[in-house]
């Protein structure tokens, strides 16, 4: 029986409970309490549509829908499909204008390829998305997985995870943790890691010029904070940084004036990656799994699904995959 350990429990986590539980002669555990608010409360949740997607939506009985999301700009108090937009901008203009909105969403100045990765959003890299009730499908995945809760790993050694309380001996370790949280319990070196903090706030308004939208960037507003709007059930706007009630305020009476009311307000989220010096080296049987484990920005559910098959066809192609 070869033992996978997972550390963190988060989407990610469930989906390597999901793909490695498929594969006989297999156990997995994930040590952490759940934290799956970050993907439920995003609003749109960018989702491709792959074999494997729709294999997991299959066992589950889920029903889905593929469609196109519609992304436009706000420039000048006015709204265009976003491509069409910046197509009529100059080279300088659009050089600008991406380095205002990364000032803007990360806090800093870019470097040069920080300017090209400015508008890196999966909405505007690839628009046909995949969408069912993720909030079932998380449920489904956390029962179908086996649970080490109120234990917290303080360290990885070369055979065991090592926690306040137990250690478990492994085969392969995954981490799901952010690098630096992954720094603190590792035994190599993991270069020093920071996100700009995210805020949400969902509201409802009447403002008729979103609904053709189903995101909206808007990288110039009066005191520079709203920086996307997506259109859901309601508006969920995003900003970064220290939460500024009064700069917060200005910005949403500018974009909704035809009036609004705050349906709910979350901070802290784990948002735009900063730069790191250099890519960390994991060990061949320790692997980083997601976003902020392998701080890549690009990556979502669907990618992270494929990877995950990929490794396990790596590590255990010998196994029979069979479905559970």
């Amino acid at each position: 029986m070869k033992k996978i350990i997972v550390i963190g429990n988060n989407i990610d986590s469930l989906l390597c409970s999901y793909v490695f539980k498929q594969y006989e002669g297999v156990e997995i555990k994930i040590i952490g309490n759940q934290y799956y608010d970050d993907f439920l409360n995003n609003g749109l949740e960018y989702v491709r549509k792959t074999k494997e997607v729709i294999r997991l939506f299959e066992k589950y009985d889920l029903e889905s829908s593929v469609y196109t999301v519609k992304a436009g700009i706000m420039l000048k108090g006015l709204i265009e499909p976003f491509n069409q937009s910046l197509k009529k901008l100059s080279k300088n203009e659009i050089k600008r204008l991406k380095t205002d909105y990364y000032r803007k969403t990360r806090l800093i100045e870019p470097d040069e390829i920080g300017i090209k990765k400015s508008f890196s959003d999966f909405e505007i890299i690839d628009n046909r998305v995949i969408r069912t009730d993720y909030t079932y499908l998380i449920n489904k995945l956390a029962s179908d997985s086996n649970f080490i809760f109120d234990e917290t790993v303080v360290r990885i050694d070369k055979d065991f995870v090592i926690t306040d309380r137990n250690k478990y001996k492994y085969d392969y370790a995954i981490c799901v943790l952010p690098l630096w949280e992954s720094e603190k319990i590792v035994n190599f070196k993991i270069n020093n890691s920071m996100s700009v903090i995210k805020n949400i706030i969902h509201l409802e308004a009447e403002e008729k010029k979103f609904f053709q939208y189903d995101v909206v960037y808007t990288p110039y507003t009066p005191s520079n904070c709203v920086y996307k709007i997506t259109s859901l059930d309601d508006f969920v706007i995003e900003f970064s940084g220290a939460f500024n009630s009064g700069r917060i305020l200005s910005d949403i009476n500018f974009l909704f004036g035809d009036g609004w009311c705050i349906n709910s307000v979350s901070s802290n989220y784990s948002g735009y990656m900063l730069p790191v010096e250099n890519k960390t080296e994991w060990p061949f049987n320790i692997i980083p799994v997601g976003k902020f484990a392998k701080w890549e920005s690009k990556i979502n559910f669907d990618s992270t699904l494929d990877e995950l098959f990929e490794v396990a066809n790596r590590w255990f192609g010998k196994y029979k995959r069979i479905e559970r």
